[in-house]
Parts: structure tokens; sequence; C-alpha cells
């Protein structure tokens, strides 16, 4: 084994320092949401209790297992900036058209009244922008104090901040920068064939084109993609899934892991449902374990679902802010995948899907570990996600997709360091050098959103409309119109009405 690779620390459950800071990242979100959108005194005291939920699974916090050297500290600072500029958070450079809504989402929650809502004279009640909001609220508030001036720097700081937290994670996996550096190539490099695909339908694309819809019905969108495209649901479910992969410990801390996947629902419900299945399936492995080591190690075991913190945190977050992004949901287009051309010709796209986006890497990396749990569960998620369909772009399948991506990142990259780190150039190694081949494919993808913020000019933001008058044709994806009884007892009522339309504020 390669003593690069931190090796899990026998009976060591306790979370670090870094996982501190990984809950409030994504905790304050919450307690901003509790605060602000729900009845008072309810939501303040739920705001409270979150804050102070969280702060108890704090205690006793234990430092980094691997530290680093302060070198390692600035390539992850240094490689997160640089990554971050390419992506056109903060419009320092171009910034993909997804960016349209968000910074409309943005300058609503900064410059109306909260819970935002818009007046719309033919319908019989306002209608609520109901979306997930996690990602924007920090940024939103301090825009609300200090002005909509400073949105996009604390925004690009947020992000920021949320990327060294994912890039600080990998760095528990390993004691040599050189090793860190590898993983942080991989994680940001790390793609589908999708030049194979585009190639298989016979297409070349042209310098900067978006490759990664080759398939027409669905997408596994690389991690770069997923920063310059999507960074609110990306974030929370690189962290949540890297903080699975943590190798320092012998056994996941159940209460956290289960308090880290209630708060991602705010930031994006459809990661959620992609973290689920990961933390179920390490939560049962530990049982288990945990069980045929003694009975009195399994009732410590199981003794964690009785945690008070746990309990009020997840409970609160599942009866005060997921319902809110479950109001109308239903009238969201789903269903399962068809393809006009028929049945077989949906399943050899599917397939063909599947091989170019991870089959290949997973066949690689089975042989590799085995039956890696983790592992095994992604690609389980991976092939079954291409089915069915939910949103108006396959939503579901792009988003619930990322953290077991991000899992065969980790794992890809582990194995490069192996290979690659003490003994040369994969060491004659013909599968990991065929790994490297497929990922040097890969790479195209990524490419090719990094240099399309050299072909096209930047340009400002748009925020002369409100969300409701951008997306009221798209139905419910962001808005819905305000009622139901979870509404009338525990959302809030904004301090004024406002406008479903509006010029620059």
């Amino acid at each position: 084994m390669n003593a690069d690779i931190v090796r899990p620390a026998s009976g060591n459950e306790r979370l670090d320092r870094l996982d501190c800071v990984a809950l409030a990242y994504l905790g304050l979100p919450n307690i901003i949401f509790l605060a602000a959108w729900i009845v008072t005194p309810l939501g303040p005291i739920a705001a409270l209790l979150v804050g102070l939920g969280i702060l108890f699974l704090m205690r006793g916090a234990r430092p980094m297992a691997a530290p680093l050297p302060r070198l390692a500290w600035l390539v992850a600072l240094a490689a997160a900036t640089l990554w971050l500029i390419f992506s056109g958070v903060g419009h320092v450079v171009y910034a993909n058209t997804d960016w349209e809504v968000r910074d409309v989402v943005l300058h609503d929650l900064s410059t109306l009244p909260w819970p935002v809502q818009y007046s719309v004279s033919h319908l019989p009640a306002p209608v609520l922008l109901r979306a997930p909001l996690g990602y924007f609220l920090p940024t939103a508030l301090i825009s609300r104090l200090a002005g909509f001036g400073v949105s996009q720097v604390f925004l690009f700081l947020w992000t920021l901040a949320g990327v060294v937290i994912c890039f600080l994670m990998l760095a528990r996996r390993t004691r040599s920068t050189r090793a860190f550096a590898v993983l942080i190539a991989v994680f940001v490099f790390f793609s589908g064939l999708d030049m194979a695909g585009m190639l298989s339908l016979g297409r070349i694309p042209a310098l900067g084109d978006h490759l990664e819809w080759w398939a027409a019905l669905f997408q596994y969108s690389s991690d770069t993609t997923q920063l310059f495209w999507v960074p609110n649901h990306a974030l929370p479910a690189w962290i949540v899934t890297l903080w699975l992969l943590d190798a320092s410990r012998a056994r996941m801390p159940l209460a956290p892991a289960i308090v880290l996947l209630a708060l991602v629902p705010l930031w994006s419900p459809l990661a959620a449902i992609g973290l689920a299945p990961l933390v179920a399936a390490v939560a049962l492995r530990d049982g288990w374990h945990a069980l045929s080591d003694s009975a009195a190690t399994f009732w410590r075991w199981l003794r964690q679902l009785a945690n008070p913190a746990m309990i009020v945190v997840a409970g609160l977050t599942l009866v005060l802010v997921d319902p809110f992004l479950l109001m109308a949901s239903g009238s969201v287009p789903a269903g399962w995948v068809s393809d006009r051309q028929g049945t077989l010709a949906l399943v050899e796209r599917t397939a063909l899907f599947i091989m170019i986006e991870f089959g290949l890497y997973w066949m690689l990396m089975l042989r590799r570990y085995g039956w890696d749990l983790l592992l095994t569960t992604s690609g389980v998620i991976l092939l079954l996600l291409p089915w069915y369909r939910f949103g108006p772009g396959s939503d579901l399948t792009m988003r619930a997709s990322i953290p077991a991506l991000v899992v065969f990142a980790v794992r890809l990259g582990d194995w490069f360091v192996e290979r690659l780190v003490p003994e040369g150039p994969l060491a004659g190694d013909a599968f990991a050098s065929f790994a490297m081949l497929a990922f040097i494919v890969g790479m195209v993808t990524p490419f090719q959103e990094m240099v399309r913020p050299f072909l096209i000019d930047a340009s400002p933001m748009d925020v002369s409309s409100t969300v409701y008058g951008l997306m009221h044709e798209e139905g419910t994806h962001y808005l819905t119109e305000r009622k139901g009884a979870w509404a009338d007892h525990f959302l809030a009522e904004p301090a004024a009405p406002s406008s479903a339309r509006r010029g620059m504020q």
C-alpha cells in the first residue's frame, strides 16, 4: 500500500476541525432561512436550536488527521481561486447561460422582502419564489445589509470557501503535497468520455462547445461543468461525499452524517437524493461491523440515533425546510425516459451513455478496488438514474449523480497517487495505464468549459426583471402559488408586497 494515502485509524470516529467548518458552511443558510422564512417566533427559535445543535456536534473536535505543510494549504487556495476565476462565478469572466436566472434569484433575494413573493393581478394568491436557496442566502443577507454592489464579490468568496473546504477534505487523504496536487488535478479534470460520445455520433465539436448533452436525453456532468454551471448543487454534494470518503476514520459518526444530509436539501434536494443511498450504505456497513464486534459496540453505534442534536436539527429541517421545497413539486415534469425512435433505440443509447460516462471507469476500478462499498453503490446509482426523468432538463439525472461521480473521481485520484507518486509513470500497470488514457480523453470536457470564457466576452448581469418575469412560463421549477396548509401555518409574510416586474434597483 502507498504510504502517501491515509489509512483508517482504528477506533477514531470523532469529527475534526474541518468537519466543523463543513457543518457550519452547510448549516448557515438553513439558519438564515428558518429565521427569515418561518413565522415568528417559531422561525427564530428553530434557527437558534439548529445553530446550537450544530455547535453541540462540534464539541471535542480533533485536529486534521493528516496535517499538511503550509505549501499544501497555498496549493489548495491557489488552485481553488484559479478554477473559480474560470468558472464565471462573480462575473470575473464570461458566465454560462444558467447564470441568467441565478443572477436574478440573487437580486430578488437581495432586494425584495423575505419570503420573496410576487403579487400577480390575475392570480388569487401571491406567487412564491420556491427554489433551493441555500447557496444564495448568505450572499443575499450581506447584500441586504451592504448593498447589491457587493454581491458578486461576496458570492465569489462564499463559493471559494466551499471549494477550499472540498480541496482540504482531499488533503486529509494524503501526507504528501505532491500527492495532494495529483488528487486536486484529478478532481478538477475528471469527466466522462464525452468526446468519445460525440465522435460515436459523427460529431466534431468546435472549440469551447458544451459536450455533455451528446446523448440528448441525459447527461452526467464533469466536476468542472458542475462548478461552472451549478455550484449551488455541486458544493453541498461534494462536501458531504468527500466527508463520507474520509479515510482517517474507522467508522462514520452517524449523528453528524444524518445532520449533514438534513442540511443539504435547502441547497439541492436532488443532490440530497443522490447522497442518501451513500449515507445509508456506510451507516448499514458500520452497523453490521459494530454488531459483529460485540453487543456493546453495536449499542454504542445505535445510541447515536438518539443524539439530541441530531434529532433537533434533522427534525426541524424536515418539518420547516423540506415542505417549502416540496410545494407544488408534483407539477414538475417527471416520468420514465422515452425515445421517439422506440424502446430499442433508447436501450442502445442508454447503454452507450453508461459505458462512455462511467462504465469503463467502473470496470477498471472494480478490478483495482474490488467491491468497494461506496464505489459499488455509486455505480448502481449511476446505472439507475438515466431511466427516470424529473425536471425540464433531466435534472434528477444531472444533479443526483453528483455524489456518485465524486466517489469515482476520488477513487481514481487515489489510484493515480498510488501508481504515479512513489513509483514513476504507472509502474507498468496496464489497467492503470488504460485508466489514465480514459482520463486524458475525458479531460477534453473540462478543457472545453475552461476555454469558453476566453472565446466569449464577459457581459454584465441583467437583473432588470424578477424571477417571475423571467421564469413564469417555465411552470413550477422556480415558482409556485402561495397556498396550502403548510404555507398557511408556517410560512412568514413578507414585510411588504412586491410587484411581479420591476426595473433595475
